[in-house]
């Protein structure tokens, strides 16, 4: 029983390094793509080169995180900032089913006598 929880802490562990990685990763890559851009704009060919390498070896970093996080056995979020999640059917956003006029941007309402533009301030009370 003792192995199994050691397992877990260690496996934990290790995606914990891995996310951290990744973050970094990412800044990295954004600091050298910045930079990177920086120096060519001013024509900097040694920092422009220095920073190419800081920008590839982030890239490097997020691609082996992302690597640890599609072995088997985990399901980590694939969307980004998109909110999606990897299932064993697909893809979803959680977002549920939009039948309504919601989803497909009907509306029952009628769009005549709504009024225009707001009154100035003044003119409201």
């Amino acid at each position: 029983m003792a192995d199994r929880t050691q397992e877990k802490t260690h496996g934990f562990l290790n995606d914990v390094k891995s996310a951290v990685k990744g973050v970094k990763g990412a800044g990295d890559t954004i600091r050298g793509t910045v930079n990177e851009s920086i120096d060519t704009a001013f024509n900097e060919k040694e920092g422009e080169t220095a920073n190419r390498a800081i920008k590839e070896k982030g890239k490097t970093e997020m691609q082996a995180a992302d690597q640890h996080f599609s072995e088997p056995g985990t399901a980590p979020p694939t969307g980004g900032l998109s909110g999606t999640k990897a299932t064993a059917s697909g893809t979803t956003t959680g977002a549920g089913a939009h039948s309504g006029s919601v989803g497909n941007m009907g509306s029952s309402v009628p769009q005549t006598g709504l009024g225009g533009e707001p009154a100035p301030a003044r003119e409201r009370y």
